[in-house]
């Protein structure tokens, strides 16, 4: 007997979201089936279990459209950009560091053999030393691992259960449902609430060993664990897709949301989305992108603004989930800009390459933080040019 503590590898990657925007993607394409209708539901409630279940259940028994669906979801070099999710990973993290689980009895479990492919070896690898587990199995093999006299405790959202695990007959019924009241949440203190036992299903018996620390230094300690890990987790940004066919855009800088100097703490520069540079990002899935910025004028006599100069880019193209925009936008945030008015100005912007999908962050600091490792990626990418 004994308990053992389990998670899906697409909780912990962005295969749902990668999925999520190829679907609007194809919804938006010329060539659409008008026989295939998606839910329409928000990332938040959308998973992705297996690549043949998606295809089977949308094609509803017709071959050439499987065929279809499966070709240009497949066919995507978009899964090879596959990234964890920030907080999902620091929280799973947290829990074996500060021993609340045990990493002998920590499993995940993938449904798909695809997701490892499209992760590649070596990112396995580095995910591997930064979680510091083995123990990644396919659910076929876990359930041969579970025995009847086993408790299980399951991190995910309920409704996303691999059903061959509720069907084994090991203990279940620790798996508690979202904290319903303030009192509940406070139980469990509300920092970590908000991620682990609002989004997921947390575990019962950690109630007591949450309960030996008192608040504040529950959080500390949650905090400085982050801080000392922030850019160990940065080593599992690696994967990225670069064009071969470069996509320039040119036009005026225009005002957006003034998000990124206000509340991100990087300059935007938004170029106007005329009809020629809508039809050059049509075709573009939604998600964070990498390119160079160049200014073609100066006339407000930015001493900053170079003339000429290519300046990093990390852009984000789509709804932005995490603000809730209603329609689609395109955000430049110049990296090494080192500030003033530019807005007016004529720009040309290249987009080299994709990075991640659109998510929906838990919060500011989640965002801020994945912007940042966008960065040091696309230093990564721009030292191996």
């Amino acid at each position: 007997m004994s308990d053992k503590y389990i998670t899906n590898l697409s909780t912990i990657f962005d295969f749902s979201a990668i999925t999520y925007a190829l679907i609007k993607q194809y919804e938006e394409s010329e060539n659409k089936n008008p026989k295939v209708e998606f839910p329409k539901i928000p990332l938040s409630q959308y998973h992705l279990k297996t690549f043949d279940l998606f295809f089977k259940e949308f094609s509803k028994g017709d071959n050439d459209i499987y065929n279809e669906l499966s070709k240009f979801f497949l066919s995507s070099e978009l899964y090879k950009s596959v990234k964890p999710k920030l907080f999902i990973l620091s929280q799973l993290h947290f829990l074996l560091n500060e021993k609340l689980v045990p990493e002998t009895n920590f499993y995940i479990y993938y449904e798909d053999p695809k997701y490892l492919e499209f992760i590649g070896k070596e990112e396995m690898e580095r995910f591997n030393k930064v979680i510091n587990t083995k123990n990644i199995l396919s659910i076929e093999d876990l359930c041969k691992e579970i025995k009847e006299e086993d408790s299980i405790y399951i991190f995910e959202q309920k409704d996303f259960i691999n059903e061959n695990l509720l069907n084994t007959k090991s203990k279940q019924k620790t798996i508690i449902e979202k904290a319903k009241d303030k009192e509940n949440t406070e139980t469990y203190y509300s920092s970590f609430d908000s991620f682990l036992f609002s989004k997921f299903k947390g575990i019962e018996n950690l109630k007591e060993k949450f309960e030996k620390y008192n608040k504040e230094e529950f959080i500390i300690r949650y905090q400085n664990d982050f801080i000392d890990r922030k850019f160990k987790f940065a080593e599992l940004w690696n994967n990225y897709n670069i064009y071969e066919n470069k996509i320039t855009l040119e036009g005026k800088i225009v005002s957006g949301f003034q998000r990124g100097s206000g509340q991100l703490g990087i300059p935007t520069a938004n170029i106007e989305m005329n009809d020629i540079n809508l039809k050059k990002v049509k075709k573009l899935i939604n998600g964070s992108f990498f390119g160079i910025f160049t200014f073609k004028t100066n006339n407000k006599k930015n001493e900053n603004v170079e003339i000429g100069k290519n300046y990093k880019a990390v852009l984000s193209i789509g709804y932005n989930p995490h603000f809730d925009n209603a329609t689609k936008t395109i955000e430049v945030f110049l990296i090494d800009f080192k500030g003033g008015d530019f807005y007016g100005e004529e720009a040309s912007l290249i987009i080299e390459g994709y990075s991640r999908s659109e998510e929906s962050f838990s919060g500011l600091p989640e965002l801020v933080t994945t912007i940042t490792y966008d960065i040091i990626l696309f230093n990564k990418i721009l030292d191996k040019k």
